[in-house]
């Protein structure tokens, strides 16, 4: 099942598949996007007007292109985070001092090459959350900090626990 963000990709093409590629809608995309706690769902997702869904904020960047998604404040999403397959590169940047965004899920999916900048990255899980960079290239600058315990991967995680994977077996592919 993908995730919201693949559904507005999946939606894209149908659209196109129905009105036979006449998708000239002004300002649809952008490859800059403002998201904020105080924004409005289906804000512009401009700087003086943010948009306050995760998801949709994610399906206003501009396809195969390198986007930034501006995080204002601090935001959270409920749930693990998966970064779209959209943009050729996404730059996560935190807005002024004290950006923090907070993911209540284990993992923090990369679905192309990454920048973090200027940002806090938060867990609300004692256990702690990962991030898998899926191969991608990733960029973490010295202005991102962490809150809570955070693991990275380079690769695909391969099985989820070592129970399944059998005592012999790693439990992640970093390759």
């Amino acid at each position: 099942h993908p995730a919201e963000s693949g559904y507005g990709i999946m939606a894209d093409k149908l659209y196109n598949a129905i009105f036979n590629d006449e998708t000239a809608v002004s300002d649809c995309y952008m490859t800059d996007v403002y998201l904020s706690a105080s924004g409005r769902a289906f804000g512009a997702g401009t700087a003086d007007d943010p948009i306050s869904s995760l998801p949709v904020a994610m399906d206003k960047l501009q396809p195969g292109v390198e986007a930034t998604l501006h995080i204002i404040g601090e935001f959270t999403f409920a749930g693990n985070f998966y970064v779209s397959i959209a943009p050729s590169k996404l730059s996560l940047v935190g807005e002024g001092s004290g950006a923090v965004l907070t993911v209540s899920g284990d993992s923090f999916k990369l679905g192309c090459d990454t920048r973090i900048d200027n940002l806090a990255l938060k867990t609300t899980l004692s256990s702690g959350s990962h991030i898998m960079a899926c191969y991608h290239s990733v960029e973490i600058t010295e202005t991102v900090s962490t809150v809570g315990t955070w693991s990275f991967y380079a690769g695909y995680n391969v099985f989820a626990t070592p129970e399944v994977a059998g005592s012999t077996a790693a439990s992640f592919d970093t390759v």
